[in-house]
């Protein structure tokens, strides 16, 4: 699970993906407004 945080014309925005370790494909993408623990 990877976290990165977008910053863009003055907005942000957290996005998560998964990886999997073994091929290096991407499994999951997720885009919020907001960081909270329900999310995180």
């Amino acid at each position: 699970m990877d976290e990165t945080v977008v910053k863009m014309h003055g907005l942000r925005a957290c996005v998560w993906s998964a990886v999997d370790v073994d091929s290096g494909e991407i499994l999951a993408i997720y885009a919020s407004w907001s960081r909270n623990i329900l999310i995180a």
